[in-house]
């Protein structure tokens, strides 16, 4: 296993203006509990200013407000995006059909099939037919949201899969009750559902997986990096503000905490890279 103090190394030599930098010791250490308690996809900036704010005296209170109104930003930005009108009706006209036709596939009760919804014959294939269509749907506009950014989250495939799987239960043995399997009709209806059902899950697990948007505006994405500098720009005039900052000791404590993250393994080597050359920045300039 490579030794953490030998990869720091690494790391500040590509950042010459801190390989000799003296780390502080006892109290003088700075307090990871704002970076900690960003969520794992924070971005570089806003992990260096939750570094800076115990670091900046006075003005920590008002690091802290500038670092939370630009979270709050980001996340405003996703949350319009995805509860734009157009992809709220399409999204509900999916739901409505979705939940219809697996409603469908179930009979007034588990034990009564003489009164049940769905007919075996044409009805059982169009209604299948129906429950593929509502899962390609479902996946089309997932597939065109890159980055995720629709208004409902993922485990509402879980409630789908859940849906079409009591769906080819009930109307498995609605068929067997009459023994009708030797009809296409009824095939062709059970597979229907069986597929729906299997597809709902497989596109859950693949849809957790992706990069939301409120992610990619945590990211390198032309956006995120936009963000990044806003509020580097922001925490810099802050701090520039506070005349009486020991300036040297404040860059000690940050560089510091950036290798205390990157020695917990919080942050990797580029991130460390960008945020020790942030922190070399002169707050004069």
């Amino acid at each position: 296993m490579t030794d953490a103090r030998s990869n720091w190394q690494d790391v500040i030599r590509q950042v010459p203006e801190f390989e000799n930098v003296t780390p502080p010791s006892g109290n003088d250490r700075l307090s990871l509990t704002h970076s900690q308690s960003l969520p794992e996809w924070a971005s570089p900036a806003q992990l260096l200013a939750a570094l800076q704010a115990p670091a900046a005296g006075r003005s920590e209170k008002k690091v802290l407000n500038v670092l939370r109104s630009d979270r709050e930003r980001r996340t405003s930005i996703a949350r319009k995006d995805a509860n734009r009108p157009q992809k709220i009706v399409v999204v509900t006209i999916i739901i409505l059909l979705t939940v219809t036709v697996g409603v469908l596939f179930l009979p007034n009760s588990p034990t009564d099939f003489d009164d049940y919804f769905v007919e075996i014959g044409v009805g059982s294939v169009i209604t299948g037919l129906l429950g593929v269509a509502s899962l390609v749907a479902s996946y089309v506009v997932e597939r065109r949201s890159m980055p995720r950014s629709l208004p409902y989250t993922p485990p509402l495939l879980i409630v789908y899969g859940v849906l079409f799987a009591l769906g080819t239960v009930m109307f498995s043995m609605h068929v067997s009750n009459y023994e009708y399997w030797f009809l296409p009709s009824a095939v062709i209806g059970a597979v229907c559902v069986a597929v729906t059902a299997v597809g709902y899950f497989a596109l859950y697990f693949w849809v957790r997986k992706r990069q939301t948007l409120v992610q990619a505006l945590h990211s390198e994405s032309p956006e995120g990096q936009k963000l990044d500098a806003a509020l580097n720009e922001h925490i810099g005039k802050i701090l520039r503000k506070h005349g009486d900052l020991d300036e040297e000791a404040h860059r000690q404590r940050t560089v510091d905490g950036v290798k205390r993250l990157y020695d917990q393994g919080r942050i990797s080597s580029d991130t460390a890279v960008s945020m020790l050359r942030e922190i070399a920045r002169p707050l004069s300039t």
